[in-house]
């Protein structure tokens, strides 16, 4: 069943929703939330909210995801997705970073504390019996997806960030430039950029393998409001399935 395999396909790529909010976020803007519609061709699986803090010095972000009515029964299934930290000049600094997934039949839970951007703790609800093929105690430079895409927004370059690390994989982030586009729906028509996303160098924290499913991720950028830029809506291609997340509206928490 088709729907089926685009909500696994939500939970396999959970920390790409992440990735993809805050690679896009406007720095100016200290304090928003944002609602959006997560669709399957036209089928409205679920609803995804984006809460953000910004001033001076430090940062704090969270995600939630929700099925749909329709959803609750077939599947019922509920996200969250948090980070916070220090900013100091150019560089976000991670302190916390925690993740929830929760269905009918499991769930999970990933909470990192970070120290000096080393990974200081790190704990897995369910307990992984066996040891990981990755030292991630070891790693340098280390970032959550929040972040590291945080990072990129604020110096605006085609950098390359290593080591965001998750709880269950390490992977690297970057984009390519921005192609001027214009979305237009029944309710507003504006301009913004189109991205594609990239993660390289993949690898499973508890597997034995590096296998991955995504094919391409494509994220669409408008600016609202001097100052406030959002996307729009991006989709995830992974197993000949394409996974929207669409824009609904906003509003400004200062």
């Amino acid at each position: 069943m088709l729907i089926c395999k685009s909500l696994r396909l939500i939970k396999r790529n959970y920390f790409y929703f992440v990735f993809i909010f805050f690679f896009s976020t406007n720095l100016k803007a200290n304090s928003v939330k944002a609602i959006y519609d997560i669709k399957w061709n036209n089928v409205i699986l679920g609803s995804l909210v984006w809460e953000f803090q910004l001033n001076g010095q430090n940062y704090e972000f969270k995600i939630n995801l929700k099925n749909s009515d329709f959803l609750s029964k077939i599947y019922p299934f509920y996200g969250e997705y948090y980070s916070k930290g220090l900013i100091k000049k150019t560089n976000f600094i991670p302190e916390k970073y925690y993740s929830i997934w929760d269905t009918k039949k499991k769930k999970r839970f990933v909470k990192i504390f970070f120290a000096n951007q080393k990974i200081l703790k790190l704990s897995l609800d369910p307990e992984q019996k066996i040891d990981p093929y990755i030292n991630y105690y070891n790693l340098f430079d280390t970032s959550d997806p929040i972040s590291a895409s945080l990072e990129l927004i604020i110096n605006n370059d085609d950098r390359l960030i290593k080591n965001v690390f998750d709880g269950r994989r390490v992977y690297n982030i970057s984009s390519g430039s921005g192609v001027r586009k214009n979305f237009k729906n029944k309710d507003f028509s504006i301009s913004g950029f189109e991205y594609d996303m990239e993660i390289s160098n993949y690898k499973n924290v508890w597997k034995d393998n590096n296998k991955k499913d995504l094919k391409k991720i494509t994220v669409l950028t408008g600016e609202f409001s001097e100052g406030l830029i959002l996307p729009i809506s991006f989709k995830i291609i992974s197993r000949g399935i394409v996974l929207k997340i669409i824009y609904k509206s906003h509003q400004n928490l200062d």
